[in-house]
């Protein structure tokens, strides 16, 4: 949704509310009171009713602008994080020949499982709720001026955290046998907030 698109329609609506009261500056002296007045409240109510419009056209507009902007910090997070995987056997194997010691080496595969199978089971919560979080927007569509601008404060906190919880994800790349559980306690605790501004912004929702 454009700035222009929605001018337009505001200005075509502009262009019928003056069209309406030159029709009622045309009555001249033959217009009673009563008909005056009800051109005046006739103009008022097309001057609420294009506020309101314009006013959810630039809402759904932003959300748009927000919502593409977060799908593009998240393909760049993919994308990275497929090229870390590509590279991560290589490093594994290289990791494991310069071991001194065959035990070391069967260590370190061992490691290796837990870190990536960790890995694994936490991007799979991360992409459940990133698509409840696409359902819940997709509800929100029928919400009033008022009730959107609630919702999107709410879901403002929900895409800052799944911006965290993402970095939190690229944290398990560089996990150590001595780090791992670290890495796994603040993805843990990041993902409970994320969980919880959520269900804050589905409360917003009728």
């Amino acid at each position: 949704m454009s700035f222009r698109v929605v001018s337009s329609t505001f200005r075509g609506q502009w262009l019928g509310l003056a069209t309406t009261l030159l029709l009622a500056g045309c009555g001249g002296a033959r217009s009673d009171p009563n008909t005056i007045e009800q051109f005046r409240e006739n103009a008022q109510a097309h001057v609420a009713e294009a506020r309101v419009h314009t006013e959810k056209r630039l809402a759904e507009a932003e959300r748009q602008i927000q919502a593409l902007k977060l799908d593009l910090e998240r393909t760049r997070k993919d994308l990275d994080h497929a090229l870390r995987k590509e590279l991560r056997p290589a490093a594994a194997a290289a990791e494991t020949a310069s071991s001194p010691a065959k035990a070391v080496g069967s260590a370190t595969t061992g490691f290796r499982a837990r870190a990536t199978a960790a890995e694994k089971q936490s991007m799979d919560r991360v992409s459940a709720i990133d698509r409840e979080i696409k359902v819940v927007e997709q509800r929100a569509q029928r919400l009033d001026v008022q009730s959107r601008g609630r919702f999107e404060s709410a879901m403002q906190r929900v895409r800052q955290q799944l911006e965290i919880v993402s970095n939190d994800l690229g944290e398990f790349d560089h996990a150590t046998e001595q780090t791992l559980e670290t890495v796994q306690l603040r993805f843990e605790q990041d993902f409970s907030k994320l969980r919880e501004h959520l269900e804050t912004a589905k409360q917003r929702l009728p």
